[in-house]
């Protein structure tokens, strides 16, 4: 897509990452020109497991005996002995029937959805979720509303309207009814009420596809994601989604559900069929960092407690009254994001705020520490407020999280206005 915004800050846009150490990250304009070394809170890698060095053994020796390819997609000679070992460790960390790995994350949703959603069902969804759900939702064809960010009073509206619709029609029971929504959003950093949706499904008889991808791994008090933290079963989620490039510091996606659901996928999401499978190596990265995670609970814990401390610590400190950083039910999401508040962005233009933000990015990159601001496009349906985002890190102490809060702070109050 085309960025809505067309201002980006010269000196960290032309930046790629071009090393790793720990929670560290260099970044340099190329691979052969000098790096500078941050403290990394822009990436997903929220426990820094992508360069752990038991999972970089595991990879070195999956290289050794698997070679770096897999050779095709997974139904035509793409599926070896790896893929099934990690499906088969998330269906037993997350107590779900069946799950299905997938080589990418986005392509995980955005190709699920079409396999259980077509033409003349419904689907109700999120406005604020990202576009992996949108795409997936204009794939299938079928007939979607948006309901506001987190409202579960229009919800429910909606929810009745479509039952009401479907009785006067003769049609109950024949069509498929869905809500989408994600677990830890994205472009927000906050929760979805998982809990009232779950009730509002199970009354109203929908099915949830819940985009858990930022949440899996880091929240809840093993990892196990928004559906632990909140006291949902897994198996109140029809289709539960999740990345490998978020805590487990890899690549790829996977879904679980019911063993009929995820069979069928494995037969109709075109993300699985047409993609050539996730290289064994990573395959067996990903399952080295799932059992670290699940083996030590504490790793999930460190990071929602670096949530609490960095989000308590600015608001302490206050921030200036042209932003706002957004709120979390618990504290507990690694992301968190400060935005413009709306009575800034009527009087300045979403290109003045970018950029205001991208100084912001920059002076925090002089600092070394390396944060992003979103960038959006024209496909977002909704929430394409300018934002900065940090990505916060397990492997990050707390004093240091909260001395960074401080930081932050500062430079947000020196280049953003008072009003």
């Amino acid at each position: 897509g085309t960025p809505a915004s067309t201002f980006t800050d010269k000196a960290m846009t032309d930046m790629q990452v071009v090393g790793r150490s720990g929670h560290y990250i260099d970044l340099a304009p190329s691979t052969t020109a000098p790096a500078t070394r941050c403290i990394d809170y822009c990436t997903f890698d929220f426990h820094s497991l992508s360069v752990h060095k038991d999972v970089s053994e595991v990879a070195k020796t999956a290289i050794r005996v698997y070679g770096v390819g897999s050779a095709g997609p997974r139904g035509f000679y793409g599926t070896i002995k790896p893929h099934f070992d990690f499906e088969n460790n998330v269906s037993a960390f997350l107590g779900a029937e069946n799950t299905a790995l997938f080589s990418y994350s986005f392509a995980t949703i955005s190709t699920v959805i079409p396999t259980v959603a077509s033409r003349g069902d419904e689907i109700l969804v999120d406005e604020a979720v990202g576009i992996p759900i949108h795409q997936g939702v204009t794939l299938s064809r079928a007939n979607a509303k948006y309901y506001r960010h987190n409202d579960m009073l229009q919800l429910e509206e909606l929810m009745v309207s479509i039952n009401a619709r479907e009785k006067a029609s003769g049609k109950v029971g024949v069509t498929r009814k869905f809500v989408a929504t994600e677990g830890v959003f994205r472009n927000l950093g906050d929760l979805c009420y998982l809990q009232q949706i779950v009730r509002l499904c199970k009354k109203y008889h929908f099915r949830i596809i819940l985009d858990d991808c930022m949440g899996f791994g880091v929240v809840g008090p093993t990892g196990r994601g928004t559906p632990e933290h909140f006291g949902v079963s897994i198996k109140d989620i029809s289709l539960y989604v999740g990345s490998l490039g978020g805590a487990l510091g890899a690549i790829g996606g996977f879904c679980c559900g019911d063993r009929a659901l995820i069979d069928h996928q494995r037969l109709a999401a075109t993300g699985y069929v047409y993609s050539a499978s996730l290289p064994p190596y990573v395959s067996c990265a990903a399952s080295a960092a799932l059992e670290l995670i699940d083996k030590d609970p504490f790793i999930p814990q460190k990071a929602q407690k670096v949530a609490i401390a960095f989000r308590k610590e600015i608001r302490k400190h206050k921030l200036p009254k042209s932003i706002e950083m957004i709120e979390c039910i618990d504290d507990v999401s690694p992301l968190v994001h400060f935005r413009p508040i709306h009575a800034h962005l009527q009087t300045n233009a979403n290109l003045c705020c970018d950029t205001l933000l991208d100084q912001v990015v920059q002076d925090l990159f002089d600092r070394q520490f390396a944060v992003r601001r979103c960038i959006y496009n024209f496909e977002e349906r909704s929430h394409v407020i300018p934002s900065l985002r940090v990505a916060l890190k397990s492997s990050i102490s707390e004093a240091d999280t909260v001395a960074f809060a401080k930081v932050l702070v500062s430079v947000l109050k020196a280049r953003m206005p008072e009003m």
